[in-house]
């Protein structure tokens, strides 16, 4: 995963954003809930939840055209990235927790999974949040 896209997966969850523990179908990057709009920050589609049967299917909606006021407002956002500019709302021991609580989740997915291919997208997630955890460990380093 490029550090680009750990870069803005850690700014998510400093804004409070909650990194859900269903992945892209697309990318495989975790998806995100961030006032109620759950979505891929790489693919920067919407995505849907949905559960039948027993079953957990995620869905990306099709990319609708960006408004002219909403391409400025993301240019905005993309200013205000600067590490120093960041106005940290959360706690990195809450962050830390939330991040290794998932990990947890992760791992018992793994001892209740038979089938190979669901272990290996599993261990594949646990890497990307150990990624995410160093990123953060390393940001908060430069920025303290």
């Amino acid at each position: 995963m490029e550090d680009k896209k750990i870069s803005e997966a850690v700014e998510l969850l400093f804004k409070g954003a909650k990194m859900l523990a269903y992945h892209c179908p697309e990318c495989k990057m975790p998806l995100f809930k961030y006032k109620g709009r759950t979505f891929c920050p790489s693919c920067k589609r919407d995505a849907e939840i949905i559960e039948k049967d027993g079953e957990v299917l995620v869905e990306l909606k099709k990319k609708e055209e960006v408004k002219e006021e909403e391409k400025e407002k993301m240019e905005l956002i993309k200013k205000d990235r600067a590490v120093s500019e960041i106005k940290y709302d959360i706690k990195y021991d809450e962050i830390d927790k939330i991040l290794i609580n998932c990990v947890m989740r992760l791992v018992g997915r793994i001892d209740k999974s038979e089938e190979l291919e669901e272990i290996e997208r599993i261990v594949c997630l646990i890497d990307k949040i150990l990624i995410i955890i160093d990123k953060l460990k390393k940001t908060l380093r430069k920025v303290g």
